[in-house]
């Protein structure tokens, strides 16, 4: 039952920082009450490395959880999904074949001195050609 309450208050807390950015004309909110209904504390914060996609994976769950017996309960997966295509073509005849991978709701990109962006990173990772031989 409190893992139902902690849910429920990573959502309330989110509505609440957004109203705090909204009501109050200062450059910044604490996010310390959100930090909280995540379940980490100061010597979490400070000690462990908490990125966005942690961030991201604990919101989708609360919201999902939140949602479940609701007619929203695809919500996260109708908005936030994209699908990857392979194209095939054999360089001796020319025959091409499309196949589609399963939905992923995140990519992982490999940023490196190679690349001057995140969009020549996603070029690199899922356009250039790869050839087989």
């Amino acid at each position: 039952m409190k893992k139902k309450s902690k849910r429920k208050n990573i959502l309330i807390e989110v509505q609440l920082l957004f109203a705090r950015l909204q009501q109050i004309n200062k450059a910044f909110v604490s996010t310390s009450e959100l930090t909280k209904s995540f379940g980490w504390d100061t010597k979490d914060v400070i000690t462990q490395h908490h990125d966005v996609h942690e961030l991201q994976k604990v919101l989708f769950d609360a919201l999902e959880h939140s949602l479940k017996h609701t007619s929203q309960k695809n919500l996260t997966g109708s908005l936030f999904y994209g699908k990857t295509a392979g194209n095939f073509v054999t360089q001796c005849c020319n025959h091409s074949s499309t196949t589609v991978s399963q939905m992923f709701n995140d990519l992982y990109l490999t940023l490196s001195e190679r690349c001057d962006s995140v969009v020549e990173s996603l070029k690199n990772e899922f356009l250039d050609p790869e050839i087989i031989e």
